[in-house]
């Protein structure tokens, strides 16, 4: 497996290589559910000295190497995540990222208020980009017709990530951070398009 480092705009910085890890997929909640834990060769600590103070300005991607019978050996991404943590051990750094939605977990910080008659969706969109500053090329956000019942106005020390998870569910859809980083709102897919193997070898199970 092998990672990359992003600014917070997803531009490429920098590849690194990754000796062991592994992903938590989480349950959602307030953080945007998924965070990673890499292990990554530093004997100079040269690496940990660069990232210290400064993590909250990175995003990393992690991609798994799997070998797919029709494909050969494709890289695939599984997750992009802000970096949290990166303490060295002498030898390596172990860098630890949670799921992009974390950049979307604070707070409002003043209230916000949204009229009836808005719709949800829209309100959505409004929420990730105005006030969580994600850039619009980086939503996925299905249109539905549900609007806003009466006006809502949200306190400043509401979670912009849980009211946002809280109007998707409201119409039965799904809140997430896909495994490129980009946010989506849509409803549950019913109609699987690809079967993952499990256990030693598969897709699911095997170690980064």
């Amino acid at each position: 497996a092998w990672g990359a480092f992003q600014d917070l705009d997803g531009n490429h910085l920098a590849n690194f290589r990754i000796t062991s890890g592994q992903v938590d997929w989480g349950s959602g909640g307030n953080t945007g559910g998924k965070s990673c834990s890499v292990v990554v060769p530093d004997i100079s600590s040269k690496l940990a000295k660069q990232l210290r103070g400064r993590e909250a300005l990175y995003l990393g991607k992690v991609y798994q190497q799997v070998t797919e019978p029709t494909l050969g050996v494709i890289d695939v991404p599984v997750i992009v995540g802000r970096l949290d943590t990166a303490p060295n051990d002498g030898s390596s750094v172990t860098l630890t990222f949670r799921g992009k939605g974390a950049l979307l977990a604070h707070s409002f910080g003043a209230p916000v208020k949204y009229g009836k008659g808005r719709k949800k969706t829209d309100v959505i969109r409004d929420i990730a980009t105005t006030h969580g500053g994600e850039a619009a090329t980086k939503l996925r956000v299905v249109d539905r017709p549900e609007v806003l019942a009466k006006d809502v106005t949200y306190k400043a020390t509401d979670s912009m990530w849980l009211e946002m998870v809280s109007l998707a569910h409201s119409m039965d859809l799904i809140l997430f951070d896909d495994a490129d980083g980009i946010l989506v709102c849509r409803p549950m897919n019913d109609s699987p398009v690809q079967t993952m193997k499990t256990g030693p070898g598969g897709w699911l199970t095997s170690p980064i």
